[in-house]
């Protein structure tokens, strides 16, 4: 078969759409709407009809239940329209997808009729749609040459938006407006073109064509030319009125996310066919999609935590502090517990302690009174009076210093100052002082 692949709203339902006109429509494997003509059309019958080898009494009952379903007929035929009308929003041309488009191309035997027509096909191989997802699960024995469809990250995140519309949170702003919740990640498209890449490695007998979305819509002659010279048929004229510039509908938003620069690279090694590497970089658990995955026991909380959270903890006092609150509600004895993630690899081993090390320290204590101890430890020489030259108006050495913080705004206050003091610290080191 020649399959057409890509991430989901990268181009494939198009690319089907124009080998459909220049192959032929009895070549495509798929519907526009996936079934929903057909679906409508059995449910707005009026009666059924006895079939071949049906014996009377199976009959009678099949036409008692269809009897019995007409009356739920009207709520469901809604639906299936409701359905319907909002996937030609998503996509006015039709999706030509069947069972192989996202489970992937496997034999099963109820499909035996299907798998005699694709082992027959001969000269005319049919065109089937498996996008990314499904091609990494499909059998490479049907599998003749594939199409592979390739769009900027950013464009697909953004023409995903409208692919999950309908199962978006919305809020409703101080002004009364509602907006929905934003959707704008290349999470999609690291996961699945990943997984086309690992397929394609293990596969490298299989012939590939990679297509860039911008240059169909750019120049379709050009990028037909070399459709045609890479199946060695195909009648593109017909395929031409198809394409539109106005199919370039989703906009690329620059919106920051340390995700991207993992989808980037995906992107540009895939239209390099350096396959191999993208399954390299992607073993490695410190790029941001594998971390943004990582869960790490957290024996302080009883619970297990994202890599962010742990990150977050380590460096952000509020959240230590709401984090060793919750554990104190729950009863745990955190103080005796060490934090795994200072001990795992996910720290610099300059800042990496041991289990005894991590108790001994337990960062969730008393941290304010634990850095000005800190400070004060490491006030030898000339920095012994750092605090003071810093901020005169307050005396270390007295309770007060921990003891005034009453609001959120006098802890703040102390966070400047011993930050300000740690800064000097470090200056002052630097110029060996």
């Amino acid at each position: 078969m020649y399959i057409v692949s890509g991430c989901p709203r990268s181009g494939t339902s198009l690319m089907m759409d124009c080998l459909r006109a220049a192959l032929g429509e009895d070549r495509i494997l798929g519907s526009k709407f996936m079934g929903k003509d057909k679906q409508l059309a059995m449910l707005k019958r009026d009666k059924i009809y006895q079939r071949d080898n049906e014996t009377p009494e199976e009959f009678s009952l099949r036409q008692y239940m269809f009897e019995k379903n007409k009356v739920n007929a009207a709520k469901s035929i809604e639906e299936v329209e409701k359905r319907k009308e909002h996937m030609k929003d998503m996509n006015p041309n039709g999706f030509y997808e069947m069972q192989f488009t996202v489970t992937g191309i496997k034999y099963a035997f109820a499909m035996d009729d299907l798998f005699k027509r694709i082992r027959s096909e001969g000269d005319s191989p049919y065109v089937c749609k498996v996008v990314s997802q499904g091609l990494i699960q499909s059998d490479p024995q049907y599998v003749d040459k594939i199409v592979y469809m390739i769009r900027h990250p950013r464009a697909v995140a953004k023409s995903q938006e409208k692919l999950i519309r309908p199962n978006r949170k919305k809020f409703q702003l101080e002004d009364g407006e509602v907006v929905e919740e934003p959707v704008h990640t290349p999470k999609m498209f690291i996961d699945v073109t990943k997984q086309a890449a690992l397929w394609l490695e293990a596969n490298k007998d299989k012939k590939v064509l990679i297509v860039e979305y911008d240059d169909l819509i750019e120049d379709p002659k050009k990028q037909f030319k070399r459709i045609k010279r890479f199946l060695g048929e195909g009648d593109f004229k017909q395929a031409e009125g198809i394409i539109n510039p106005k199919l370039r509908r989703s906009i690329p938003q620059d919106i920051e996310l340390a995700l991207w620069d993992d989808a980037e690279y995906i992107y540009e090694e895939f239209k390099k066919r350096n396959f191999k590497k993208i399954k390299t970089y992607m073993e490695d658990p410190f790029v941001e999609t594998n971390l943004e995955k990582t869960r790490i026991p957290c024996i302080r909380t009883g619970r297990d935590m994202a890599y962010r959270e742990c990150k977050a903890c380590h460096e952000d006092y509020v959240v230590r502090n709401n984090y060793k609150h919750a554990a104190e509600t729950d009863g745990i004895d955190w103080e005796n517990e060490p934090c795994v993630f200072e001990c795992s690899k996910f720290v610099d081993d300059n800042r990496r302690v041991g289990v005894e090390e991590s108790i001994k320290t337990n960062t969730w204590r008393d941290w304010v009174g634990t850095t000005i101890k800190k400070i004060e430890r490491e006030s030898k020489g000339k920095r012994k009076d750092v605090f003071a030259v810093e901020f005169p108006e307050f005396d270390v050495e007295s309770d007060t210093f921990v003891e005034d913080i009453t609001t959120l705004e006098d802890f703040h206050e102390r966070i400047h100052m011993i930050y300000g003091v740690w800064f000097v610290f470090r200056e002052m080191e630097e110029n060996g002082q």
